[in-house]
């Protein structure tokens, strides 16, 4: 009895602690907010030289190729000479596109695709670089861009 009674508590006690890991999110790390203009042809081109309050550095651009459609470059990267800094753990990457009401009319997430296991990480005092190119489709509509970076310096 007591051998069955330890298994369903072991049990009871991993379904809640799998269920608690997976909703926590990882940290905000930098969140960017751009608004567009509604005559269309919007091309936006962003650099931040400090993300997150460090070193590293965000390039995000946004190249019409027509009316309902862009490209959408985003680049993070590092590049460290002679310095001692915190590696960079990169987890989650989303770019929510919205209409003029606020509404999404697109969201693209990149987490599995920034490495291995999900992660891009630039170890300490190193140089990395990550790169994603694509297509999104629907940009008539979109009037606003909310970028936001999930990660920690450790």
């Amino acid at each position: 009895m007591t051998s069955r009674w330890f298994k369903v508590v072991t049990l009871f006690l991993f379904f809640i602690s799998s269920n608690l890991f997976a909703q926590i999110s990882p940290p905000l790390l930098e969140e960017y907010n751009f608004q567009l203009g509604s005559s269309g042809g919007n091309e936006l081109l962003f650099h931040d030289p400090q993300l997150g309050n460090g070193n590293a550095q965000l390039r995000f651009h946004v190249l019409p190729i027509s009316n309902q459609e862009s490209r959408v470059h985003i680049e993070v990267f590092r590049h460290i000479i002679g310095k001692i800094t915190f590696a960079l753990l990169l987890e989650r990457i989303e770019i929510e596109f919205l209409n003029v009401a606020g509404a999404t009319v697109k969201t693209v997430v990149l987490d599995q695709s920034l490495g291995e296991g999900g992660l891009f990480i630039i170890g300490d005092s190193s140089d990395g670089y990550f790169e994603n190119i694509r297509k999104a489709t629907g940009m008539s509509a979109v009037r606003s861009i909310r970028l936001r970076l999930f990660g920690n310096y450790e």
